[in-house]
This record gives structure tokens, sequence and C-alpha cells, in this order.
């Protein structure tokens, strides 16, 4: 997925088939859950890239917070 735009979207979750594997669609429906846990895996990818870019924003702006306020600039964590 490289650079994540901010659009991490989970992928659509097949129809959970349980065929035989004489049934014709059984490799079709093999292939598109294989896609499905593929691109599953994108989608994490896309969720931790865009942790770390949160985690980076948040630290640089805080760095930028601390030099604006000194000491009067301390980070007040939410108890919700």
């Amino acid at each position: 997925m490289g650079v994540s735009d901010g659009s991490c979207l989970p992928p659509e979750e097949p129809y959970p088939f349980k065929l035989v594997k004489s049934d014709p669609l059984y490799e079709a429906s093999r292939d598109e859950h294989q896609a499905y846990l593929e691109n599953l895996e994108s989608y994490i990818n896309c969720l931790d890239l865009e942790r770390r870019n949160a985690i980076h924003m948040l630290g640089a702006s805080f760095d930028l917070f601390r030099q604006n306020f000194g000491a009067d600039g301390v980070f007040r964590f939410s108890t919700n």
C-alpha cells in the first residue's frame, strides 16, 4: 500500500461459502477468500502506517506546543 492517504478502508468480507471440492464454484470461492486475506493484510499495514504518522504528528505538535508555551505547555491526558 505504500504511503497512506488517510483512507484505510477494510476490504469487503467474502460470503462464507462452505463448498465441497467438487463444486464448480469451489476454486473461485477459495480464490476470493485468499484475496480477502491478502487485502486484509494490506488494510492492517495501512492502519499501522496511519498510527505511525499520527504518533509522529503528535510528537511534532507537542514539541511546537512546548516551544511556544514553555513551562505552561503541559500535555493533559483525558481520563474519559
